[in-house]
């Protein structure tokens, strides 16, 4: 079973440790998705730097005794240039799942809280 946590509703600690830093490898759908975002051609990262990124969001899954979570998405928002965020869906060992663009002036303002675990 995996939760979802959110940087603006419930992040525990453990759970917003980078679960990569380094070389990036993009599935053929995040390339695909870079080739066509409605805001132009993106610029795919070749290293992942966290102190360069914000985390927004963690599904982790329970470990065997339901303690011990496990990371297997993060979602991370990275500077692109002075209008837009590259935003990419991160796997431990360095896959990028898919990545999007959001305008640097998109807040989510519309946040669904619901979706997402609290203490």
């Amino acid at each position: 079973m995996t939760a979802l946590f959110h940087k603006d509703v419930f992040m525990p600690a453990r759970l917003a440790e980078p679960c990569h830093r380094g070389p990036l490898r993009y599935t053929r759908h995040a390339l695909n998705e870079a080739n066509s975002d409605r805001y132009g051609k993106v610029t795919l990262l070749h290293a992942f730097i966290p102190e360069q990124a914000t985390l927004i969001e963690t599904e982790a899954e329970d470990g065997p005794d339901g303690r011990n979570s496990r990371v297997v998405k993060q979602l991370w928002r990275c500077p692109m240039d002075e209008y837009r965020d590259l935003v990419m869906a991160l796997l431990p060992g360095g896959v990028v799942k898919t990545v999007w663009v959001n305008l640097r002036s998109d807040k989510h303002r519309t946040l669904n809280k619901a979706r997402y675990a609290r203490r």
